[in-house]
């Protein structure tokens, strides 16, 4: 059976190793740091489905990072 990012819980350094490949090492620790911000407010919420509320919007990232892949040169920033 093939694991999806719905059945994992995504972290950043998931998100970290796919957006090292086109942002500075500056840039990436920049994402890092919101992510500890974001963790950090929303500590404590969580989705219908019982997972932290941080994992959602990581694996939405991370998603629309691995579609965008190669169409710009900042595929988050689209």
């Amino acid at each position: 059976m093939t694991t999806t990012l719905f059945q994992k819980h995504t972290k950043i350094d998931d998100l970290s190793s796919v957006i090292n490949n086109y942002l500075s090492h500056k840039e990436v620790e920049l994402v890092k740091l919101a992510y500890r911000v974001a963790n950090k407010a929303h500590s404590g919420q969580f989705r219908k489905s019982g997972e932290p509320y941080i994992h959602h919007p990581l694996s939405v990232a991370l998603i629309q990072e691995k579609e965008q892949q190669h169409h710009t040169p900042y595929p988050m920033l689209s």
